[in-house]
């Protein structure tokens, strides 16, 4: 079996603009602070954001609502800028349709919320709802996010796979290493490619009924 994981804010979705807007909103919330949103657009860590901006560890209330106040941000953003999203629609397609292969289980991965996930799956038509996924409310770094991801795929899926692989930038590729994961990246990605790395047969093509 092999673990193919698509990043959701580096190949699927990178929204990082409206991220940062979102962030920067949502920080200024909960404490009162403005932050401009252009330094804020490539930072996943909510704890990091609150604790450069307060200098200060943030209570569980207050990083609850760090994080609930920039899902309903990032979601007004999609509302009043759906022509700026920067969706990979092709790469979308092909994670997809990869569901379908009998020997490929497809999971995502996300620096963001959960509700976030959501969000983008939703506007995006990625069929998120029946894969594994592993978000910023599993781990504070990326690195262990896609650790948390393996475990949940071989404890609560029940999965044991020999291979994986990470769709991702070129900047996670030691992340990717450090979780026995080849980087494959998005701007790379291509079925037809890397078909042969997975061994795919005219069996394993069949749509599982």
């Amino acid at each position: 079996m092999h673990l193919m994981v698509f990043d959701l804010d580096a190949a699927l979705c990178p929204t990082n603009t409206m991220d940062g807007l979102a962030l920067s909103k949502a920080l200024q919330d909960v404490t009162s602070q403005i932050v401009n949103p252009e330094l804020l657009m490539n930072s996943a860590d909510f704890r990091k954001l609150f604790v450069n901006t307060m200098q200060r560890f943030p209570t569980r209330d207050e990083l609850f609502d760090f994080r609930a106040q920039y899902n309903v941000y990032l979601k007004q953003q999609f509302i009043i800028r759906p022509s700026f999203i920067p969706a990979n629609y092709a790469l979308i397609e092909q994670a997809n349709a990869l569901q379908h292969r009998k020997d490929t289980l497809v999971a995502i991965i996300t620096s963001r919320t959960l509700s976030a996930l959501k969000i983008k799956s939703a506007k995006l038509g990625l069929m998120s709802d029946l894969m594994p996924v592993a978000s910023c409310e599993d781990a504070d770094s990326y690195s262990g996010i896609l650790s948390a991801l393996t475990k949940r795929v071989r404890r609560s899926f029940g999965v044991q796979f020999d291979q994986a692989s990470l769709v991702s930038v070129e900047s996670n590729r030691e992340c990717a290493a450090n979780n026995d994961m080849s980087l494959i990246l998005e701007s790379d990605f291509n079925e037809s490619l890397y078909g042969h790395l997975f061994e795919w047969t005219e069996q394993s093509l069949a749509i599982v009924d």
